[in-house]
């Protein structure tokens, strides 16, 4: 029998293939392991998010990120919505892109259902006091700041054939807000005086301080201009407001704000009844406004519908909920908020004229321009009134540009009509359960153009859409951050020891 000794080299050149593979393996694991922490912090660095939905909701248009690219100062959202609202994914998802695109945004997500106490601070900081119900998000910079309420972020339609829908318009909201606040000089309300108007400085009966105060956050000068004996409104005029004059204004005086609503300006008319021997007197503006296809009557509005009184009268405090045609009544005739009057005038849209009506009383409404049983405390026939049901009590219209050159400046040229001064009292605009700061606001921002962006147009989402909360979204984080790899990691370990056996 042979007793040479076996060759142990084929055993060596095995075991040195181990190794090998073994450290390879080892640095393999190594290379992934890095490769995943590099992937990991471009991504956070340098992440890119895709918008795969139909109507490119979450797709920034180009003249928001040519604001974005322009910015150079720093901007503060603060997202005032619960998790819970409709709109809630859609605005915080597009609020995300923002903060992606320029490093001057900063977004501070407050949710009032589940952060109470610190809601409640930041409603102190920002002062808003008591609209901060109806308030979604802040926008901040420096000392200055704008609201953006929530329906300035969407309007519901449910006439499209595809189903209900929601033209989502945050974007044309949120930046036309950090324009005005990085870009624009403030707007200024200029409120006239000279005909017992409302005082824009005084608070309670005839007095606008709680609209002056509701403005002024939103980058929004409320100031008085005097218009008896003027000649011209000053330049810096963005608005005026003629709110409850007791006098009619005289043919000079018209025609001073005719001129500058004809050369770009914009104007808003409140007229209440103004009774003398008996008789409901013009306001002056009459010729004006018949020109325009709006007529104001010398009537008294009636509320006949017991369901619609605030109190015993049917010519004191009364409800309208019934709303026009006119874009800034969208938000509204879904919702039918009742908005407060007290002792309104009708303002009528004559037919194919280009004018909207805003609101209505009830159909049991009447208006009446005899005043005699009233004030002789006589019986009231309501079936000789001079317009009977839904008796309309405000109007507004949008004139066409008078030419190139205007239309360049941005010269819209609008006007708003209502029958009623009493809509900026201040315990309306201070009750939450009424309309009236909601519609006031709207006709506010109308007429000074907050937030037009004609470049930004709304986007469609469906109301069924699915919803995710933070909760879900954390969790399919972990799912595929964490136990995705951490399975894959498994499987490596199982199919080497493997190998190994």
């Amino acid at each position: 029998m042979s007793t040479e000794p076996r060759d142990e080299r084929p055993t060596a050149k095995v075991d040195e293939a181990r190794r090998t593979a073994r450290i390879n393996t080892y640095v393999g694991s190594l290379l992934a392991v890095l490769i995943v922490v590099m992937v990991n912090y471009l991504a956070f660095r340098h992440h890119k998010r895709w918008d795969f939905t139909s109507e490119s909701l979450f797709t920034l248009s180009e003249r928001t990120l040519e604001a974005l690219r322009e910015l150079d100062r720093d901007v503060t959202i603060y997202l005032l919505l619960s998790k819970g609202e409709r709109v809630y994914r859609d605005v915080d998802e597009l609020l995300s892109r923002y903060a992606d695109e320029s490093d001057h945004i900063q977004i501070e997500r407050v949710d009032p259902d589940r952060e109470a106490s610190r809601f409640l601070a930041l409603v102190d900081q920002l002062k808003l006091g008591y609209s901060a119900a109806q308030v979604a998000a802040v926008v901040k910079s420096g000392d200055r700041s704008t609201r953006i309420q929530l329906h300035d972020l969407m309007t519901p339609r449910f006439g499209d054939e595809d189903g209900p829908t929601l033209d989502i318009e945050a974007e044309r909201a949120f930046t036309g807000a950090i324009l005005d606040l990085t870009q624009g000089e403030p707007s200024r309300v200029c409120v006239t005086s000279g005909h017992g108007e409302w005082s824009a400085d005084a608070g309670g009966a005839r007095g606008l301080a709680a609209y002056r105060e509701d403005l002024e956050p939103m980058n929004v000068v409320v100031q008085t201009i005097e218009t008896v004996g003027t000649a011209k409104v000053p330049d810096h005029c963005s608005m005026v407001a003629v709110i409850g004059p007791q006098r009619p204004f005289t043919k000079a005086e018209v025609e001073v704000l005719e001129r500058y609503v004809r050369g770009g300006g914009n104007l808003l008319l409140a007229f209440d009844p103004i009774l003398e021997g008996g008789t409901i007197l013009h306001t002056g503006f009459e010729t004006f406004l018949a020109t325009l296809g709006i007529d104001v009557e010398p009537t008294i509005v009636l509320e006949l519908d017991p369901a619609k009184l605030l109190g015993q009268s049917p010519i004191e405090e009364f409800i309208a909920s019934q709303y026009g045609d006119h874009e800034t009544m969208e938000p509204f005739q879904l919702l039918r908020g009742p908005l407060a009057l007290h002792f309104a005038r009708s303002v009528r849209v004559r037919p194919g004229s280009k004018a909207g009506t805003l609101f209505s009383a009830s159909p049991l409404s009447v208006a009446e321009s005899d005043v005699t049983p009233f004030l002789e405390g006589t019986e009231y026939d309501p079936e000789r009134a001079t317009h009977r049901g839904n008796v309309p009590l405000g109007a507004a219209i949008t004139l066409d540009p008078p030419g190139d050159e205007d239309e360049e400046q941005g010269a819209k040229r609008r006007i708003v009509v209502l029958g009623d001064a009493d809509i900026f009292r201040e315990p309306f605009l201070m009750q939450p359960a009424l309309a009236n700061h909601h519609v006031v606001s709207a006709l506010t921002g109308f007429l000074l153009e907050k937030r037009a962006l004609a470049a930004i147009p709304p986007r469609k989402s469906q109301l069924d859409a699915i919803m995710m909360t933070s909760e879900d979204r954390t969790s399919v984080a972990f799912r595929v951050l964490v136990l995705l790899p951490l399975a894959a990691l498994l499987l490596g370990v199982a199919a080497y020891w493997g190998r190994r056996k």
